[in-house]
């Protein structure tokens, strides 16, 4: 399918999304920055080891990175319905790294049961992630 989405081109979206530089992602995944642009430019497949580095680098699991799939099979109906609602307003909604983490919160061993118990815990994260950066 030509309309497909290449894995190297998936990578550099990852990289770009978060505003990394190639070297930097290069350096955190132990390869240089020069395997790194030839496996973003379909040159060179990565092995297991590097992709398992990668996907910690952009805090994904291997499936994400190799699908991007971010849970769309696994993800809880409320969860996917406030992502939609509130992705405009908060563009980090659209990011992995965050559904990855929404999709790690509990409540009393649940997920929350609607929509809307999911912002309170979205605006808390985010708090925290802006006091650690």
């Amino acid at each position: 399918m030509p309309n497909e989405i290449t894995f190297g081109q998936r990578l550099r979206s990852f990289r770009v999304q978060r505003k990394l530089p190639l070297r930097e992602v290069a350096e955190r995944a132990e390869i240089s920055a020069a395997h790194l642009s030839k496996i973003e430019n379909n040159e060179s497949q990565p092995t297991l080891p590097v992709l398992e580095r990668l996907a910690e680098v952009f805090n994904v699991s291997l499936e994400v990175l190799a699908t991007g799939n971010a849970f769309e099979a696994i993800m809880p109906e409320e969860l996917k319905t406030f992502l939609d609602k509130n992705k405009e307003q908060y563009p980090e909604l659209s990011d992995p790294a965050w559904q990855k983490a929404l999709m790690d919160v509990r409540l009393r061993g649940a997920y929350p049961k609607n929509s809307e118990d999911w912002m309170p815990i979205f605006t808390t994260l985010r708090l925290v992630f802006r006091e650690k950066s």
